[in-house]
């Protein structure tokens, strides 16, 4: 149970980490929160990828050929070619670079053991 003063900024000295301990420590959640951040970029990229999907499924099941409005299907099809690259590129850094932070986490909770 939580009470008045027990938050890390109302803690006694005794009971923070010291020097680079620390240090290590405030990093670590920095990197945390970065992983916060690029997680939330992976979904972005993934929402960005089911709507060319999604929208390229409903016209074909709904389009004839034989109708005049097929021959506006090839600027839909630029724009959701262009929306798939997008959300390609957005979720391909987004997981490099989700992957590099696990690796800076790994790398700093190793160095913490030593």
């Amino acid at each position: 149970m939580r009470g008045p003063g027990t938050d890390r900024a109302s803690r006694p000295f005794g009971l923070l980490p010291a020097g680079s301990a620390r240090l290590a420590l405030e990093k670590t959640e920095l990197l945390l929160t970065d992983k916060r951040l690029v997680v939330s970029l992976v979904r972005t990229g993934l929402g960005v990828l089911t709507v060319p999907l999604v929208l390229l499924t409903v016209l074909v099941a709904t389009a004839s050929p034989e109708r005049p409005e097929h021959a506006l299907m090839a600027p839909l099809l630029v724009v959701c070619a262009a929306l798939l690259a997008a959300g390609g590129v957005i979720l391909f850094r987004g997981l490099h670079t989700l992957q590099r932070l696990e690796q800076r986490i790994a790398t700093m909770a190793r160095k913490a053991e030593l």
